[in-house]
C-alpha cells in the first residue's frame, strides 16, 4: 500500500523562479521518510516527445530499457538546492522514488534535494 504523507504541504517557494515546492507540515526527523511515491515509467521510445514538452523539467532518469518516469504525490514538485535537506531512493522493484530527510527539518521550511543525487548503485533500494 501506498499513502499520501500528512508531513508534508505544497506552498509558493522562497527560490527565486521556483514556483511551488514542498515543505513539511511538523519536524522531520534525519533518516526519516517524509514521501514514497509511485512512479510513471515512459518507455525509450517515447523519451523522445516527453523531452519536447513541460514534463521534462519534472521526470527523473529511470534504468534499463524505460529512460525516465514520472514521480506521482508530490514527488516532481521537489525542489533542487546544492544544500539539500533530503536525498531520493530510487526502488526499481516497487517503481517508486523515496524522499529521505538527511538532517532535521524543521515545520514550515522547505524541502529540497539535489537533482544530481540519486540512480546511483548505493541509492537503490
Amino acid at each position: 500500500m501506498i499513502y499520501t504523507s500528512s508531513k508534508i504541504y505544497i506552498s509558493e517557494s522562497k527560490i527565486p523562479g521556483a514556483g511551488r515546492g514542498v515543505f513539511a507540515a511538523c519536524t522531520i526527523l534525519k533518516g526519516e521518510l517524509i514521501e514514497r511515491c509511485p512512479v510513471i515509467i515512459f518507455p525509450e521510445k517515447s523519451e523522445r516527445h516527453i523531452n519536447k514538452t513541460f514534463l521534462v523539467k519534472y521526470l527523473f532518469k529511470w534504468k534499463g530499457e524505460a529512460k525516465c518516469c514520472l514521480a506521482l504525490g508530490f514527488g516532481s514538485l521537489y525542489n533542487h538546492s546544492i544544500t539539500p535537506n533530503s536525498k531520493t531512493r530510487f526502488s526499481y522493484k516497487n517503481q517508486c522514488i523515496d524522499f529521505k530527510a538527511t538532517c532535521t527539518i524543521e515545520q514550515g521550511q522547505e524541502i529540497c534535494h539535489d537533482y544530481k543525487w540519486g540512480n546511483d548503485p548505493k541509492d537503490i533500494g
